[in-house]
């Protein structure tokens, strides 16, 4: 039996917590288990103290053995190394050839048995980086985060218990799309979640996705053809109303107002800002009228706050409309658009944006049987 690592862990277990040493092997059939003597915490420290040995299928590692040559990039720069990847705490501990010591600061990019990870922000928080494996490197990419759990086995578990396993390492994995520059968007592997991602080729692209049982390789393969389709208007002169990064961008970092949903309102916002020479929003502005009241143009100023850096090529003035909708699901479904529009005399020298849908969704269970009711307000 080949011994991969030792590590010390303390971990909950049939309602207690335990303390122990691991290692990580393989076993006769050539199966990666992990092997554990394990005691009571508080008994951790007493001389004699007895302890159980449980077997565990699987590891808390991407690879066996957990330490493999790859590279990490820093700096831009690739750099040969032992790397291991602990997927419990996400994790990369790496040492570089010559080194003494693994060293802490995490790469932008690491490479180990050919799969290749990223290290990138997802969820709300820009700061929230993780590893991420690309399954697809175009310019749209599929990728994968792949976290492992401890699963204690019942004595109902059949063929894994009769073999002495205590438990089974079960990898999770949650796929991602990154579209150009964008941060990546969580999606899972249903037609609906996919195409909303790529919202703006979805009448093309859905004749070629499966209504279920979605595979990550058909994914790659419609996200092929997703870029061909993109590709083409690329070669055109993009411009800020035809950048579907833009719009999904700011539609995700606009929020309908919690004073609007609780009073049953929908209106449309329209706003003008500049994109200056380095790509940066700037003299964000109303442009309908300030009074028409609960948190409609805070909500798209906010949003417009948050955007990255935008191509330079972009730099102009413009005009974006917000149309804030409601819909009511519960007895006869019906969804309330709103009619107002900017006067042609306000829109000056700007250059008109298509407009931005923010939609609410609301049930009986959650609202009163009422109407949505439109706001605009009134210039003065």
């Amino acid at each position: 039996m080949l011994r991969c690592v030792i590590l010390t862990l303390a971990i909950f277990l049939n309602g207690f917590r335990i303390f122990g040493q691991c290692v990580v092997s393989k076993d006769p059939e050539g199966r990666v288990i992990t092997t554990c003597d394990v005691y009571p915490i508080q008994l951790e420290k007493t001389v004699g103290a007895t302890y159980n040995r449980m077997v565990y299928l699987g590891s808390e590692f991407f690879t066996y053995p957990a330490w493999q040559q790859g590279t990490v990039q820093l700096g831009g720069r690739e750099i040969a190394c032992q790397l291991s990847f602990h997927l419990v705490s996400g994790e990369l501990s790496y040492q570089l050839n010559n080194a003494e010591t693994p060293e802490r600061v995490q790469p932008e990019a690491f490479t180990v048995g050919g799969h290749r990870f990223i290290r990138l922000p997802i969820g709300s928080g820009s700061n929230n980086k993780v590893f991420l494996q690309v399954v697809n490197n175009g310019t749209t990419k599929l990728l994968k985060h792949l976290k492992t759990r401890l699963v204690n086995l019942a004595s109902s578990d059949g063929y894994q218990k009769r073999e002495g396993f205590s438990g089974r390492y079960e990898i999770l994995e949650t796929y991602y799309l990154k579209k150009g520059n964008a941060n990546p968007e969580q999606i899972n592997l249903t037609k609906k979640s996919i195409l909303s991602v790529l919202e703006d080729q979805s009448e093309q692209l859905a004749a070629r996705l499966p209504d279920k049982n979605i595979t990550p390789e058909s994914v790659v393969n419609i996200l092929k053809y997703y870029d061909e389709l993109t590709s083409e208007l690329s070669e055109k002169k993009l411009t800020l109303g035809s950048d579907p990064v833009f719009k999904q961008t700011l539609r995700k970092r606009i929020a309908y107002p919690t004073q609007a949903r609780l009073n049953h309102v929908y209106g449309r916002t329209y706003v003008s800002f500049d994109v200056d020479t380095n790509g940066n929003i700037q003299n964000i502005a109303l442009i309908s009228p300030d009074n028409a009241g609960y948190g409609f143009d805070q909500e798209v100023k906010q949003g417009l706050k948050k955007l990255p850096p935008l191509n330079p090529e972009y730099a102009g003035s413009y005009l974006l409309p917000i149309a804030f909708t409601y819909t009511k699901s519960y007895g006869t479904p019906v969804t309330f658009v709103p009619i107002n529009k900017l006067p042609a005399d306000r829109v000056k020298d700007l250059v008109e944006l298509e407009e931005i849908t923010i939609p609410l969704t609301v049930a009986y269970r959650s609202f009163p049987e009422v109407d949505g009711r439109e706001v605009w307000g009134y210039y003065k």
